[in-house]
């Protein structure tokens, strides 16, 4: 007993040997005069496609530059505010702890008197 899928490779076999794809043969008409003519300006005009189109370089350098000013303008304008920051608590915490030391040697003074 022969299994169907022998028979189908059999039969695909047989076809592809019995009708090899035939190609008409491309014919060709002479070259012409005037097809040459037009053909030679282009060739020797040289331009290439460019990959690129009309784009133009960047001048990355300059723009490098000015993220970096800045960012280093902000690094500075955060230091000075953590510096007068610093400096205003500074300033509070004197004010506070010379109330306080006038406070306490005010109460020693009344505790003294009485």
């Amino acid at each position: 007993m022969i299994s169907n899928g022998i028979i189908f490779h059999y039969l695909l076999d047989a076809a592809a040997a019995a009708a090899p794809p035939a190609r008409k043969k491309l014919e060709l008409q002479p070259r012409s005069a005037d097809a040459s003519a037009s053909a030679a300006p282009a060739e020797t005009k040289g331009s290439k496609a460019n990959p690129f189109g009309d784009a133009k370089p960047v001048n990355n350098d300059e723009v490098i530059r000015r993220v970096e000013e800045k960012l280093s303008q902000e690094q500075q304008e955060k230091k000075e505010a953590a510096e007068k920051a610093r400096k205003e608590k500074e300033g509070k915490e004197k004010k506070d702890g010379a109330a306080k030391k006038e406070h306490a040697e005010g109460k020693r003074e009344t505790e003294v008197e009485a």
